[in-house]
């Protein structure tokens, strides 16, 4: 089995994710690739995603804002993988990202769809402009 990574994204810094999900390629080899979809970020953005590209990165851009779920069905079409695990943008992984991985590929052939679910931080974040997801997220999502 080969797990595809898809992360849509649009003006966040996924650099610390990415990082993270490239570190379990060697320990976790179902891993096959990981597909960032730019929705039409700002430049400072762009350019950051693109220096990911490489060492099974692949950046999938739209210079037209086209939404999550369009991103979403986009980068599913791109994927080369057996297997495609959605990730959000703004996912804090608890531990490494091998066992997160781990978790999901045992479960990988039990079900045509596996949803994690998600966790907020006790504490809100910093910057005034994430608090209504925060807030939000925290009441309904979680």
């Amino acid at each position: 089995m080969k797990i595809s990574i898809l992360i849509p994204v649009c003006n966040y810094d996924i650099v610390a994710l990415v990082y993270s999900m490239k570190s379990a390629t060697g320990r976790v080899p179902e891993l096959h690739e990981i597909l960032v979809g730019n929705d039409a970020s700002l430049p400072r953005f762009a350019d950051r995603y693109r220096s990911l590209e490489g060492d099974g990165v692949r950046i999938i851009s739209s210079e037209k804002n086209i939404g999550r779920a369009a991103m979403r069905n986009r980068l599913a079409m791109e994927a080369t993988g057996d297997s495609l695990l959605f990730l959000d943008a703004d996912l804090m992984l608890e531990g490494t990202a091998e066992a997160f991985l781990k978790k999901y590929i045992t479960k990988a052939g039990t079900a045509s769809v596996i949803c994690g679910g998600i966790k907020y931080t006790e504490t809100p974040p910093g910057d005034p402009d994430r608090m209504l997801r925060w807030t939000y997220g925290r009441w309904r999502d979680q």
